[in-house]
């Protein structure tokens, strides 16, 4: 169970990253607007970095990422585009907490059993 837990929102992560790194170089080719357009990925991929080392710190920026696209683009689109987009990033964050805080339980309830 805690290898799943583990493995989940860093595979969500690489996912979501690849994704969006597809999606910018296919809909414009290489272009000014792509480079743009690519620092979506960017911060994507800084954040999946951060989020494998410190669980906690990179979970809570996967969050906000999803707050921050629903406020941005509130009037524009429809709720199916904020929960194919919104959804994994904060799903993901949520996974990243999760693991932290379940990863520090175990921690502390092994060390416990050894005294």
């Amino acid at each position: 169970m805690n290898k799943i837990l583990y493995w989940t929102p860093r595979i969500l992560a690489i996912i979501i990253t690849i994704f969006w790194f597809l999606f910018t170089i296919l809909s414009h080719g290489l272009s000014f607007v792509t480079v743009v357009e690519s620092l979506i990925w960017v911060i994507l991929l800084i954040t999946t970095i951060i989020a494998w080392k410190y669980e906690q710190i990179g979970g809570i920026v996967f969050i906000i990422l999803g707050l921050l696209y629903v406020f941005l683009a509130i009037n524009n689109l429809t709720l199916i585009t904020f929960i194919l987009v919104s959804g994994p990033l904060i799903i993901t964050g949520i996974l990243f907490i999760i693991n932290k805080y379940t990863k520090e339980k175990l921690f502390t309830t092994k060390k416990l059993k050894r005294k």
